[in-house]
């Protein structure tokens, strides 16, 4: 796993609550690029869009 900037500091739901907008919003890159990183070195597919509902 890479050094992260947010998600190394994240290790309870209060941290995220700590966190402006902006902050979240980078930690949802963080998140993405380790799942993306991680799929491509376990294999599998990973959609390209989450939907909700």
């Amino acid at each position: 796993m890479q050094n992260y900037k947010f998600l190394d500091n994240i290790n309870f739901p209060s941290d995220l609550r700590k966190l402006s907008e902006h902050d979240l919003q980078k930690v949802s890159d963080e998140v993405r690029e380790e799942m993306i990183s991680a799929v491509s070195e376990t294999g599998g597919h990973l959609r390209c869009r989450f939907r909700s509902g």
